[in-house]
């Protein structure tokens, strides 16, 4: 008996193992060989690198984008998917009653309306690329699935021209969501005034601006001789912060949960160098974008050639072409310029409201009506029994974007004076462009920006004086061509000084790594690529460069603070990977951050506590702000966050600071977006990979809290260095190509990513280094 039983949990957990097996094997997409499909008109051939990198060669254009929809569909399938029905509000559709709070939220924005809408107004040779890439991306849907969607049971839509659209929208959500900084701001000066509230973030110009008073007068933009001061408009009426809760929990609950804040913390480093000032005599591009860790990684690395387009670059899955990239003309690369898209009004009764249906369809359960308010100052978010009516406006719901317009003439261009033009038609997200040829290089501010007469930095009354004035006009948009300086930088640093003639924000930049990047481009006489790529690798920390001088400027009491003093300041404020100093600092930086500002958070809202910032971290400390200041001195602050930082450390690690060396302690952690909280699979699709880097260095790896571990869950997502005396380029991504856990290329990049090697994307055929390769051939029978 016993032995029938074994015999038989044998045979079930043979079959079992069979089942994985087979729904492994047939998952795994063909990547060789061949196969025929009626939607292209001549041979299509995909040749895979060793890393898994296809490179696309066809005859025309339509074919190519038929090809990169195919291969997208065949790596990133689900993360097309989850995108599409998270920006949509439709994730209730894969995975039931538990994303109802997130398909709410999202359906606020109305962006599949907005995208629909958009699509219909993009030029003619935009849409052709994106039906052809839709074509491609729905002949391997209507044969094939993926293990998340296989899991979930659930047959995707086939895919539509507006959904590359979608995507588009995802970015520029991502990038410009700065709502809840606004209603942080908000609280903050309802409960403490508005001076006193809206101290907690300076806007101090650390660096140079991207683009100097002389580049605007030399360029006739609009310049003011007498800075102007924005004024930030009337107090903040008693109920306003009651009438945001509910919409300000829902916010903070759905954003943090995705990527671990609710902030605009997203950055990015680029610069280019005039061949002046290039060793090689070439213009020289480098960029790196910094988002939030993704599984499978935002970018896809592709080259695409035919008979238009010869493209290498990282796109984005869900769209055609590439975002960050070059041709065999011109290269470009972005940033996130920060600038200020969205405001929130209130009044007792916003007129001309027009009320919305939206239906969230939710699987193995009924569907669930709202209707939502849309008015000239945004969409309603305050309950329907709140005393004020509020409204959240956002220049991404416009239903009129021409972004992928930009992005498509981009990749054709063929000149440096077309591409510039190309990218005036981006309008969301607003982003900073660096765009080189081989001779010219130029930095341009990009998007639909609203004239504003205020600060923006707080709610404002929806009545007409304090709503939008229109758009800057886009060749008013900051630019710098060819300076004299020899270079163009941005960090997410100020992109103008406030002589500057409109207001792109008030809600504060990132100003460390600007800071940096101008002393080491001002400093040197001619710049190597070899130097570019120690830039952008370079892993000093900002924020200890700034906060050294008045973390190390007093005596403490205890010997053992003193020991700790000493190591610090022998440090070079490099987060390498054997530092343990750099551990000893983001602890101590976590601790007092956290003590500092307890006393104001203390009386705000969960949803909207105050945001720790270095610049301001520094003026209580240096000054002594006294409504931030503790019960205790300074120094006491100082020396008692110190060592119980340094007692966290070591109840963790042990006496010995080799053990909380950076490598021990700091980890890149990419996390599915489903599988991370399913036992098992959670194991499978994870990654962790010890990375150099803190959250103020070039080289960035930005973590979320922690006092003893620090999991990074930002960084660059991408890294593009351009030479434009040789036709290929360098690039990395973290994770891989592919989305498929069992793949080989599924996590195949990150050591490499984390050493800071580069992949060579080929200009020409031979470059390749041949892995596999696929053909597609017209099938003429059908």
């Amino acid at each position: 008996m016993v032995k029938k039983i074994l015999y038989i949990c044998f045979s079930v957990g043979l079959l079992f193992l069979s089942y994985c097996l087979y729904t492994v094997w047939e998952l795994n997409p063909q990547i060789q060989g061949q196969l025929y499909h009626s939607g292209i008109s001549s041979r299509v051939e995909i040749i895979r690198s060793h890393e898994g990198v296809p490179s696309i060669s066809a005859e025309n254009d339509e074919d190519a984008y038929f090809a990169q929809g195919y291969v997208h569909a065949q790596d990133r399938l689900f993360q097309m998917v989850f995108l599409k029905h998270f920006i949509s509000g439709r994730v209730s559709e894969l995975v039931g009653t538990k994303a109802v709070s997130l398909d709410r939220y999202m359906r606020t924005f109305a962006l599949a309306r907005a995208a629909k809408s958009s699509y219909e107004v993009l030029d003619s040779r935009t849409q052709n690329a994106i039906v052809s890439y839709t074509q491609g991306v729905n002949a391997y849907i209507q044969n094939h699935t993926c293990l998340e969607l296989k899991l979930l049971g659930v047959q995707p839509d086939l895919w539509e021209p507006s959904d590359s659209v979608l995507i588009q929208k995802a970015i520029a959500f991502d990038l410009s969501k700065h709502w809840p900084q606004i209603m942080r701001n908000t609280v903050a000066a309802s409960k403490l005034g508005i001076d006193k509230g809206l101290s907690f973030v300076p806007d101090a110009m650390l660096s140079e601006p991207s683009v100097h008073d002389v580049d605007l007068i030399n360029h006739k933009l609009p310049y003011r001789n007498e800075v102007f001061d924005y004024p930030d408009g009337p107090e903040i009426p008693a109920s306003l912060v009651s009438d945001l809760t509910s919409f300000g929990r829902l916010s903070h609950a759905i954003l943090s949960n995705l990527a671990g804040s609710d902030d605009m913390s997203e950055g990015s480093n680029i610069w280019a160098i005039s061949k002046e000032r290039s060793t090689k005599g070439s213009v020289l591009l480098a960029n790196d974008p910094h988002l939030s860790y993704q599984v499978p990684s935002t970018f896809y690395p592709i080259s695409l050639k035919s008979d238009h387009l010869d493209l290498q670059g990282a796109s984005i899955p869900g769209a055609p072409g590439v975002v960050i990239g070059r041709n065999a003309n011109v290269a470009w690369g972005f940033t996130n310029s920060r600038l200020a898209q969205s405001d929130i009004f209130y009044a007792p009764q916003i007129e001309e409201k027009i009320t919305r249906e939206e239906i969230i369809r939710i699987k193995d359960a009924e569907d669930v009506v709202i209707h939502y308010q849309d008015t000239p100052y945004g969409t309603i978010i305050s309950d329907s029994e709140a005393e004020l009516e509020v409204a959240l406006k956002w220049v991404g719901q416009t239903a009129s974007d021409h972004t992928l317009d930009a992005l498509h003439a981009l990749s054709t261009s063929r000149s440096f004076e077309e591409a510039k033009q190309a990218a005036k038609l981006f309008d969301s997200p607003a982003q900073n462009i660096v765009i080189v040829d081989d001779k010219n290089y130029g930095f341009f501010t990009l998007g639909k920006i609203p004239i504003r007469k205020y600060s923006g930095r707080i709610a404002l009354p929806a009545e007409p004086e304090y709503q939008w004035q229109g758009y800057i006009p886009k060749n008013q948009l900051p630019f710098a061509i060819n300076p004299e300086r020899g270079y163009v930088m941005n960090a997410n640093n100020h992109v103008v000084s406030d002589h500057y003639g409109y207001n792109l924000t008030k809600l504060g930049y990132d100003e460390y790594r600007g800071i940096k990047i101008n002393e080491d481009l001002r400093g040197r006489h001619k710049v190597s690529p070899s130097m570019s790529k120690r830039l952008q690798l370079n892993n000093e920390d900002q924020s200890w460069v700034e906060l050294k001088p008045v973390l190390l400027d007093f005596e403490p009491k205890s010997e053992q603070a003193k020991e700790l003093l000493q190591k610090l300041d022998k440090w070079s404020g490099v987060a390498d990977l054997e530092s343990f100093e750099q551990t000893i600092f983001a602890a101590w930086h976590a601790k007092l951050s956290k003590k500092v500002f307890a006393n104001v958070n203390i009386a705000m809202p969960h949803w909207a506590k105050v945001a720790y910032d270095d610049q301001f971290l520094k003026l209580v400390i240096f000054e002594g702000l006294p409504y931030f200041q503790p019960h205790a001195s300074i120094d006491e602050l100082l020396e008692k966050t110190l060592l119980e930082s340094y007692q966290s450390l070591v109840q963790r690690y042990g006496e010995n600071p080799e053990r909380f060396t950076w490598k021990n302690v700091h980890r890149a952690a990419f996390l599915h977006p489903i599988f991370k909280n399913v036992p098992v699979l959670s194991g499978l699709s994870e990654s962790f990979v010890v990375a150099p880097g803190s959250k103020d260095s070039l080289n960035r790896s930005k973590w979320r809290g922690g006092e003893t571990q620090f999991f990074a869950k930002e960084g660059a997502s991408l890294r593009v260095l351009v030479d434009m005396s040789t036709p290929l380029m360098r690039m990395m991504v973290p994770m891989g190509v592919s989305g498929f856990v069992f793949s080989a290329y599924y996590a195949n990049l990150n050591e490499l990513w984390a050493s800071g090697e580069y992949l060579v994307l080929p200009g020409k055929e031979e470059n390749i280094k041949i892995d596999k390769g696929l053909t597609i051939l017209p099938n003429l029978l059908i």
